[in-house]
């Protein structure tokens, strides 16, 4: 069994997992822009793999938290059976 991270807002009442749809325009709506972050932060190309993208995705999920002057941001995470 695996893990899967994602990140949210302290604020944001939707699951990422479950209510992507949801939690992402509340996110937009609320200005955080969560996902653009994400993006500028991590380093994803093409040729990674599974396992190197979702490397990355931790670490720059890391990088967020670690910089978050407002304390704004939080990890979530779940299992989830790899296939």
């Amino acid at each position: 069994m695996a893990v899967e991270y994602a990140i949210t807002t302290v604020d944001n009442p939707y699951d990422p997992f479950d209510d992507f749809s949801s939690w992402f325009t509340y996110d937009v709506l609320h200005q955080h822009n969560t996902c653009d972050h994400l993006a500028r932060v991590s380093y994803i190309t093409d040729s990674l793999s599974e396992s190197e993208y979702n490397s990355e995705i931790q670490r720059a999920i890391d990088s967020m938290i670690e910089n978050d002057a407002e304390n704004k941001y939080r990890r979530v995470s779940r299992a989830s059976v790899s296939a």
